[in-house]
């Protein structure tokens, strides 16, 4: 009984000791009430607070500091998140960033600093020539490590412009065919992005040489409808030269047979029997190859131009379709439904093309012995050539 009496009795005692102390307590400070509130989840009592150190000025800085020093991790928390308002953020140089790219040497840092310069956008163009070196020098080691740091400089360089612009039109055109692959993939995963380069690559087009371009049709391929579309523009252009790079372009371009196609529909015009347009002939037979390289969707569009109203562009399908010789099954039939066109051309057009297919002789010779006879000579002749050459691919 005692022992039971005496445990009461100090519990007692210990929560009225628990009481006096808590009354003792001094009360909390406003700057630590606000302190309190400075990360609460909820926004209107954290912008209060944040607000109310703000009033406080001068007394509320010294105190955030001593805070961040003390050994209680929250308060340093709560600490550094008041600061960060209260005190001004100083204006990043393009200097400052430079330097601290230069001296960082952990390849993992690097591409948030890259990053920074390229969001100053136009502003960054004095970091062009360092960027240059290290894109170059990522580019020189080809190693996984290094992938993220060129991709973001690519980046950045296109945030830049003008000279950034330069420098990717340098590397896409580099004497290296990695050089150009590794620059062509880094720039085709930043999609829409690279859409101030469209005038450029048109530019450089306009130039005699070597282009690269499968590596085009790429950047291409993710670029925006709009830029698509400029970039085809000049096909309907007089610039043949360009026209021709464009076509060799254009057969590479995946999965945007929705821009390209009508881009390339007006192209199939010819206006001439075949045999007094050379040139045009030459250029229907890329055309033929732009349709032969898009999808399905595409290749019909094509076979359908065959049934025109317009003999201009029946008989420039006919021609086009030329290039479908590796893939006969697509085309034969239609080819072969043209012979019976009531334009001459139209079918001296189809029997030009059929004498190019490299299957399916045993329906094409029949058909254009029967254009032996035909009332024009234009189309006796072209008959008598085809079937010449199908029977020189039969020996």
């Amino acid at each position: 009984m005692r022992s039971g009496r005496t445990s009461s009795v100090v519990a007692v005692c210990l929560l009225i000791g628990m009481l006096l102390m808590s009354a003792c307590k001094p009360p909390k400070s406003t700057f630590e009430r606000y302190l309190q509130y400075v990360d609460s989840p909820k926004k209107g009592l954290r912008k209060a607070a944040l607000e109310g150190l703000k009033d406080m000025k001068k007394k509320a800085i010294p105190a955030l500091k001593r805070a961040i020093a003390s050994k209680d991790a929250l308060r340093k928390k709560r600490a550094s998140i008041a600061l960060a308002y209260l005190m001004p953020k100083k204006k990043v140089t393009v200097k400052a960033l430079l330097m601290q790219l230069k001296k960082e040497r952990n390849k993992f840092d690097r591409p948030p600093i890259v990053r920074k310069i390229g969001a100053l956008g136009p502003k960054a163009k004095e970091a062009v020539p360092v960027l240059e070196k290290e894109f170059y020098r990522a580019l020189s080691k080809q190693e996984y490590s290094t992938t993220k740091l060129r991709q973001v400089i690519a980046w950045a360089l296109l945030q830049i412009g003008g000279p950034g612009l330069d420098v990717l039109m340098k590397a896409l055109y580099h004497k290296k065919g990695t050089v150009q692959l590794w620059v062509a993939d880094h720039l085709s995963v930043l999609g829409s992005k690279v859409d101030p380069l469209v005038p450029l690559l048109v530019e450089r087009l306009k130039k005699k040489g070597s282009h690269p371009h499968h590596l085009i049709a790429k950047l291409m391929s993710r670029a925006s409808s709009n830029a698509l579309r400029r970039f085809l523009a000049p096909l309907q252009g007089d610039d043949p030269f360009l026209r021709e790079g464009i076509l060799r372009t254009a057969r590479y371009i995946k999965g945007r047979d929705g821009v390209v196609v009508p881009a390339l529909l007006p192209l199939l015009r010819l206006d001439k029997p075949m045999e007094k347009a050379t040139k045009k002939v030459y250029e229907l037979i890329l055309v033929g190859s732009a349709f032969e390289g898009l999808g399905k969707r595409a290749v019909y569009d094509l076979r359908f131009a065959l049934r025109h109203k317009k003999v201009e562009f029946r008989r420039g399908a006919a021609v086009a379709l030329v290039y479908f010789s590796k893939r006969p099954k697509e085309v034969a039939l239609d080819l072969l439904r043209a012979l019976k066109d009531p334009d001459a051309s139209v079918r001296t057009a189809a029997a030009w093309s059929l004498s190019s297919m490299k299957s399916y002789k045993s329906n094409i010779l029949p058909a254009l012995k029967k254009l032996r006879r035909d009332k024009h000579p234009a189309v006796r002749k072209a008959a008598n050539k085809a079937i010449k050459r199908l029977m020189q691919k039969a020996k």
